[in-house]
């Protein structure tokens, strides 16, 4: 931690620290001055990509470039050549390229060619290509559109962390998987670090695309950061391609716009105080900072803002926090039950803030009093309104000042009301970025919000204690011990989490003390059966190592579904004529009971047709009013289901009354 006195300088060769981290690999690197300005006079945006094929504005724009498409690198293939390699038959880096030049005629681009023609780069590939425009370039923006979904490890984090560290700016596309907001989070690596300016894309009256990336992230940050036009357009104009790809360079051609602008006033920049200037000055649009971040890219007001604010040691000192306005359209706060809101702060250097919670609210917020930001940071408050009653238009103004920097507030403005039954979505045991009721059960939380059900996220296994669960009516344990690939070896193969005996036994001692608990299951490809079923057998209970149904179809990105329609009387299935399912199917013994099953139909190796049914939802009841619910798929409550585009229109039916019966409402 360095005090508050010291700035973190700009990029530039002199100030590497002796840490270097060694870039490996032979590959063809070519250092190709064009008769351009001197490089720091003239910005530089690296092109992390499929490669640059010249057109007729790109050709004197190079000025350096490498493949790392090599064996060496994790790939299947060697490719020696810089050109574009046309993934999918979209010259995609030279688009990207493009873009930036266009918006900013003044760049020079340097081309780090990682994707290949089949459309795949490696993880190797990349954080070597970044290593490499960091420590063999003047480069001072990355730009990577390109992405994955996030997985566990670390090293690719790092790498970007250290890039920004040593004064580059870095930008990401937020991804094209947003489906309309309908997958939830679904910003994608690496656009969710926190060093990363995630880009959106809008259409040109600045309307949100559906594919663009949103967010919040399971972490409760905010992303993307910012958005900008997500269109490509040829030489006359027509439009030929969308994608966040397209909106991302935009924004590099606006950082390295500011460079300018601070090179040629003698001021000195940060990465920090370039993302925190876009931000800040971004314009208004018709959407939530989830889809759109900060706003519409606005370079005349961002060169505006860098001008207008105080300077110090010849920085000017721009800072922005984001959201800027709590609650979210689809959140709703009740009374005794505890709301988080988690802000970043981006800054032109490392400082420490202080926070001040005013308004009629501010008495029952809990949170810190300073935060200390190194051009990034992070932290939290939460509500939990203390009442026995409703109460409307409370409100808390946050305000977040330093010296030498503008104050910021955040606005929060809400109602609070009285639940009918409190919830825990239990994910301690689950590690997809989408498990939350910002990702794919965002739909099932507005639905329980709309009941009057709370819902509080059981995050950490720090807070599985008996106590946190005694104070539910219920607990909602969504898709345990899910299987994840770890990039932090990546020859170790799938991991899941696994329940310690302890927790095995605090789940025990909730339910023998009259607590209710829905456990939502998956098939073996997607969680750790075996690991789950450590739960599940001590209620003699199990997950079964097959797939229902057997074969599935993807179209338009939504899996086909098995549509269930043996149901047995009971109170979750009254008016229930069907639901979706796509995971395992269940064994049962003692108490526990059938409340739906399927036919399966097989044929042995004589040709014989062989029909038995397979049960797929059980319940069971204790003796002290306590109810369990155990099912072997969540398609029946993720966002697709419960907006109905699967084949059943009763998923949100049977999903709320599962929980009305749990909770002991019906």
């Amino acid at each position: 931690m360095q005090p508050d006195n010291e700035l973190v300088p700009r990029r530039g060769k002199a100030i590497l620290i002796a840490t270097i981290i060694i870039t490996t690999g032979v590959t063809v690197s070519a250092f190709l001055p064009r008769g351009l300005l001197p490089l720091s006079s003239a910005p530089c945006i690296a092109v992390i990509d499929s490669g640059i094929s010249p057109s007729n504005g790109l050709s004197t724009r190079i000025v350096s470039e490498r493949s790392f498409v090599n064996s060496s690198y994790g790939y299947s293939v060697n490719d020696e050549t810089t050109s574009d390699s046309k993934p999918n038959d979209v010259p995609h880096g030279t688009y990207v390229a493009e873009i930036a030049v266009r918006t900013n005629p003044h760049v020079q681009i340097v081309n780090a060619k990682v994707i290949t023609s089949e459309n795949h780069a490696t993880l190797q590939g990349v954080m070597q290509a970044i290593m490499w425009v960091v420590n063999e370039t003047d480069a001072t923006i990355i730009n990577l559109s390109l992405g994955s979904m996030p997985t566990s490890g670390k090293p690719l984090q790092e790498v970007i962390e250290w890039a920004f560290s040593q004064g580059v700016v870095l930008v990401a596309a937020a991804g094209n998987g947003g489906q309309n907001g309908l997958r939830g989070s679904s910003i994608e690596t690496p656009a969710i670090f926190q060093e990363a300016i995630a880009v959106a894309a809008i259409d040109s009256s600045g309307a949100l695309f559906p594919f663009s990336g949103r967010g919040p992230l399971r972490n409760r940050i905010i992303k993307p950061d910012i958005a900008a036009l997500g269109i490509y357009e040829d030489a006359s104009g027509r439009e030929v391609a969308y994608g966040t790809s397209f909106a991302a360079p935009r924004v590099s051609a606006a950082a390295a716009a500011l460079i300018s602008l601070c090179d040629s006033n003698g001021w000195k920049w940060t990465p920090g105080m370039i993302k925190a200037a876009l931000l800040a000055s971004a314009s208004h649009l018709a959407a939530e900072s989830w889809e759109v971040g900060a706003g519409q890219l606005d370079l005349n007001a961002a060169k505006a803002h860098l001008e207008n604010v105080p300077k110090r040691n010849s920085y000017p000192m721009a800072a922005y926090v984001m959201p800027e306005e709590f609650p979210y359209d689809f959140e709703r706060i009740f009374v005794n039950v505890t709301t988080t809101v988690t802000c970043s702060i981006f800054a032109t250097t490392n400082a420490t803030f202080h926070l001040s919670y005013m308004g009629s609210a501010a008495s029952w917020i809990r949170g810190i009093d300073t935060v200390y930001v190194n051009q990034t940071g992070v932290f939290s408050f939460s509500i939990r309104v203390i009442s026995s009653q409703s109460h409307e238009n409370l409100e808390v103004l946050l305000s977040i000042s330093s010296p030498d920097y503008l104050t910021m507030r955040v606005k929060t403005a809400f109602d609070v009301h009285v639940p009918i039954a409190t919830i825990g979505f239990d994910l301690t045991h689950t590690v997809w970025p989408i498990d939350s009721v910002y990702g794919q059960f965002r739909s099932f939380y507005e639905t329980l919000g709309e009941l009057g059900v709370a819902v509080e996220e059981i995050r950490g296994s720090d807070e599985l204690t008996f106590t946190r669960l005694k104070s539910l009516d219920a607990v909602a344990i969504l898709d345990p011990c899910t299987w994840s690939y770890s990039n932090a070896d990546l020859n170790s193969g799938t991991t899941s989490p696994l329940y310690t005996v302890d927790e095995l036994d605090l789940y025990t001692e909730y339910w023998e003390d009259g607590g209710s608990l829905f456990v939502v299951g998956l098939d073996n490809s997607s969680i750790n059966v075996g690991a789950a079923n450590k739960l599940l057998s001590r209620f003699h209970i199990t997950f079964n190592y097959d797939c229902i149904p057997e074969t599935r179809i993807v179209l338009n990105g939504i899996p086909s579904t098995r549509l269930i329609t043996g149901l047995e009387p009971h109170a979750v299935t009254l008016g229930v004529s069907s639901f979706d399912y796509l995971g395992c199917s269940l064994n049962y013994t003692g108490d526990a009971y059938e409340i739906a099953y399927t036919q399966i139909s097989r044929q042995d190796e004589d040709g014989l047709l062989y029909v038995e049914n397979k049960t797929v939802m059980v319940g069971l009841e204790g003796d002290k009013q306590n109810r369990m619910v155990v099912v072997g798929t969540n398609f029946l409550l993720d966002n697709y289901a419960l907006n109905e585009l699967y084949e059943s229109s009763d998923n949100k039916r049977l999903a709320y009354r599962i929980v009305l019966w749990l909770t002991g409402e019906i």
